[in-house]
């Protein structure tokens, strides 16, 4: 029964608050930007994570499904083996998009949206911790720690608020903007996963995963 509780007194609030930080950032522009910003923006946001979180969701119940099946001295083993495998798979298309996606954008979508591949170049910085924690966040419900997760979030909550309340306090510019609310996201998605290597005691993988 304590299961079954545990779903919507943590892991509800913790979506819920997940969605919020992650549209934070277009509410903040919204507010504070015109409209031509705004909707540059939501595109990088749009092409960038949109199609990456698609890759998480479908790796993660597959993952969780091997973990479920497999004992647990297997556990540590497979999340070393597919973290290193997610990391040389994806790290170049990542590399890509960090230094290429403003030329990319203009190729393809014309000269105007020269804006949104510059975002689009910021925002690539977090996709692969983002992705890894998609990818192996499964596992605070499969160990019932949601209760850290959403602790965790609810930390971030607050913290992007007052870089929200700092950045229009300042009026910082949209680069400014766009650069603290992703390393601030990278910061968040890195320490999700750190908590689950530390679970696990895979020293080797928090070195990693922090250095890229």
């Amino acid at each position: 029964f304590n299961q079954f509780i545990e779903y919507p007194k943590y892991n509800l609030p913790t979506k819920y608050i997940s969605i919020l930080i992650n549209q934070i950032i277009l509410i903040y522009v919204g507010s504070c930007f015109d409209m031509d910003i705004l909707g540059h923006l939501s595109l990088s946001v749009s092409l960038i994570n949109y199609p990456f979180s698609l890759l998480a969701v479908s790796l993660g119940p597959v993952f969780l499904r091997r973990v479920r099946d497999s004992p647990d001295s297997e556990t540590a083993p497979l999340i070393k083996k597919l973290y290193l495998l997610l990391t040389v798979i994806l790290m170049p298309g990542v590399l890509v998009l960090m230094f290429g996606a403003e030329t990319i954008f203009e190729l393809f979508l014309g000269a105007q949206w020269g804006m949104s591949g510059l975002f689009a170049s910021i925002l690539a910085i977090n996709l692969l911790p983002e992705i890894v924690f998609g990818v192996f966040g499964m596992l605070y419900q499969q160990k019932n720690k949601q209760k850290i997760l959403l602790k965790t979030n609810l930390v971030f909550l607050i913290l992007f608020g007052v870089l929200f309340l700092f950045a229009r306090s300042e009026d910082w510019g949209i680069l400014i903007v766009v650069w603290s609310f992703t390393i601030l996201h990278l910061i968040r998605s890195i320490i999700r996963s750190v908590f689950i290597f530390i679970y696990y005691k895979l020293n080797f993988v928090i070195v990693l995963h922090i250095i890229l």
